[in-house]
């Protein structure tokens, strides 16, 4: 495959540092296209979410952390559970849909239409329903589990994990073939990716800070004042939408910025597993 800035190419040999200039330099890039991808495939699912949200807990305060009360910790935790699952999957399209487009077409995608990506999101879609599956699993796993068990999952079987959808999808690979080859680039580089996910994340969550503060302190504004309903001067449906959905879009932003710093880091682990394969290869031919 070409591409326009050859910098932008997965398989390059990077160092931590690298694969997280490289996720947001393609961000930089493509930001227009990014950004429009990410409203047309996210917003929606956040504004239903704030409002399912809204409805599983509390009527007379609005607040994103209702559900941490007694009474409303289950509806509230299902539904916060079915917002990570679509979130993710939804994170997973806009991410991966970009990275095909753009290794398909060697060029920025900033002129693309949302008509010209709806074949790359299908297509990504398609190809990982699955992941919600194997989310939904993980996420069970961990309620089971809890404190220290799930931190020692999450260590030595998430982080391995996160390599993963990249293998799938940009290597063709059947399902378990694919969940080995990720555990065998996972532990060669179990370091440098626990990192880049780690950094990706806080500089993504301080990214989209600009829409998720004025949305806490909208909420922090209603819970502190505890508005009922009918105090309200305007309908009360406005206030999740602009109280918590702006929270749930950073969150789905900032997840689809660490999968794309992990499938950079992904490209760095493929180049020296497989380099040294082939090094052990050609040592044991000249061996012969």
């Amino acid at each position: 495959m070409s591409y326009p800035d050859e910098k932008m190419s997965l398989f390059i040999d990077r160092s931590v540092s690298e694969c997280i200039e490289a996720t947001f330099d393609f961000m930089r890039i493509n930001r227009r296209i990014w950004l429009r991808s990410a409203i047309a495939l996210m917003a929606g699912a956040c504004i239903v979410f704030s409002l399912l949200f809204k409805s599983d807990t509390d009527g007379d305060t609005y607040s994103l952390f209702d559900f941490y009360n007694f009474g409303n910790v289950l509806r509230g935790g299902f539904t916060t559970i079915f917002f990570l699952l679509l979130g993710g999957w939804l994170a997973f399209i806009h991410c991966y849909s970009l990275l095909i487009a753009y290794r398909e077409q060697g060029s920025d995608l900033n002129t693309f239409t949302q008509r010209q990506m709806l074949p790359y999101y299908l297509s990504v879609a398609r190809r990982t329903w699955w992941f919600v599956i194997l989310l939904a699993v993980l996420v069970t796993l961990g309620g089971i589990l809890g404190g220290i068990l799930f931190l020692i999952m999450l260590l030595f079987v998430m982080v391995p994990l996160a390599h993963l959808p990249s293998v799938y999808l940009f290597e063709y690979e059947e399902v378990g073939s694919s969940v080995k080859r990720s555990f065998k680039l996972g532990y060669s580089g179990w370091f440098q990716m626990a990192v880049t996910i780690f950094v990706t994340a806080i500089v993504g969550m301080m990214m989209t800070a600009v829409v998720q503060v004025p949305a806490l302190l909208f909420n922090w504004l209603f819970t502190t004042m505890a508005f009922s309903v009918d105090q309200l001067p305007f309908p009360s449906i406005i206030v999740p939408i602009f109280t918590i959905a702006p929270i749930c879009f950073g969150i789905l932003v900032t997840m689809s910025m660490v999968l794309m710093g992990a499938a950079f880091q992904y490209g760095t682990a493929t180049e020296r597993v497989d380099e040294a394969s082939l090094d052990t290869d050609i040592e044991m031919f000249e061996n012969l």
